[in-house]
């Protein structure tokens, strides 16, 4: 019987990928067979556009938050704004993150995926809500569109999924999929997360985590050695995106402060690092800041036409006015990170520098590209897992 170990490694650009660093990888990819992905500018929709093959124009999720219709009137409550201003008093960022996430889950029930990752201003929490509320592991469709795992589970093949683990990290996950590994299971996902908190803290500059590189690159041989002893295996490694340095950074809020406007009474806005999403009370409002944005030289106003060229869902929960950074920019504080200060950002809708991009390896039975492609698209990976657990490459 063949296998198919798929290893997914978060935030981690081809840059990487050094003989030094992670010397198994490097080797592995001169060897069998690798390519780049060209990166795909989105948020949350990443994941889901990995494991259902189609675009967030098909699937409809986009970034992490969205505007909250109010169908829930818990979001309503004012208690629940004066409950998460209290933990703007914490100061810490992860602890702040931390104790939101435990109200929300465990007092208010708001959310059962992710719910509380943010530092949202305690005034505006109320209008947003998880754009996806449940992990893409655990659904079977993502607005009509078949996950993966459907497709696995319709035809009879048994899959194992290991993520990060809450406590233990990546050391615990990795444990956990050595011993998944030994049920021989024809399809086993791993992740592997603890990059994307280093190139966020650190940048893309490899020397302030180079242990972390190397155990990570003895983590994966171990684990293709130990499943190649029991059974043949295809073999598939990609990263969802890569990181970039951060240059400069842009405070919106004193941007915002001096306008005639004012959030609430006349617009309402969500910053996501690497862009800025507004919703407006009348079209003169939107005119305004459509003009004010565009005088901007660090970054523009998205067209209509780029909606369709970058794959953006056309639906006005996710902004009727987006305003993109250019590479090497961010918002900062963002709804995100208030105190923290980011050194790498990834997300930007128009990346520059290849070495930044992420990257796909497979054993080399695996097609990875197309005749005339030269590259890898986010929806060829949804193929290519599908390819391999099917039979295709026996």
């Amino acid at each position: 019987m063949v296998i198919t170990l798929v290893i997914m490694i978060d935030a981690m650009p081809k840059k990487y990928i050094t003989e030094e660093s992670t010397p198994y990888l490097f080797n592995f990819g001169k060897d069998q067979k690798e390519s780049w992905i060209d990166p795909l500018f989105a948020f949350r929709g990443i994941e889901t556009t990995f494991f259902t093959g189609k675009w967030p124009t098909s699937h409809g999720v986009w970034t992490e938050y969205e505007l909250n219709n109010f169908s829930d009137k818990r979001a309503l409550d004012l208690t629940y704004s004066k409950i998460i201003n209290l933990t703007d008093l914490l100061y810490e960022d992860n602890l702040m993150s931390i104790t939101r996430y435990l109200i929300n889950r465990y007092i208010y029930n708001k959310a059962t995926y992710n719910s509380g990752i943010n530092l949202i201003p305690s005034h505006l929490t109320n209008y947003f809500t998880l754009t996806q509320n449940r992990s893409i592991f655990d659904m079977p469709d993502v607005n009509s569109c078949p996950t993966l795992f459907n497709q696995l589970t319709k035809s009879g093949i048994k899959y194992s999924i290991t993520l990060p683990a809450k406590i233990g990290g990546d050391q615990a996950s990795f444990q956990k999929i050595l011993k998944n590994i030994e049920k021989k299971d024809e399809f086993n996902l791993y992740k592997i997360g603890i990059l994307d908190k280093k190139g966020h803290k650190y940048g893309p500059d490899t020397k302030y985590f180079h242990l972390t590189l190397k155990q990570i690159d003895n983590n994966i041989k171990e684990l293709v050695t130990k499943a190649e002893k029991y059974s043949e295996t295809n073999v598939i490694i990609f990263s969802d995106h890569g990181m970039a340095p951060v240059n400069k950074r842009i405070d919106l809020f004193t941007i915002l402060k001096p306008l005639k406007y004012e959030p609430l009474r006349d617009y309402l806005f969500f910053i996501d690092s690497t862009m800025v999403r507004f919703w407006f009370k009348d079209e003169k409002i939107h005119s305004y800041f459509r003009e004010l944005l565009n005088k901007f030289t660090f970054g523009h106003c998205l067209t209509i036409d780029e909606y369709d060229i970058l794959k953006i869902p056309r639906d006005p929960k996710y902004g009727q006015l987006v305003f993109v950074l250019d590479e090497g920019y961010i918002f900062h504080p963002d709804f995100f990170h208030k105190n923290s200060v980011m050194k790498g950002m990834h997300g930007y809708a128009y990346p520059i520098n290849k070495e930044y991009f992420p990257f796909i390896m497979t054993t080399r039975n695996i097609t990875l590209n197309e005749p005339d492609k030269l590259k890898v698209d986010f929806i060829d990976i949804y193929k290519i897992m599908l390819d391999s657990c099917s039979g295709k490459y026996n």
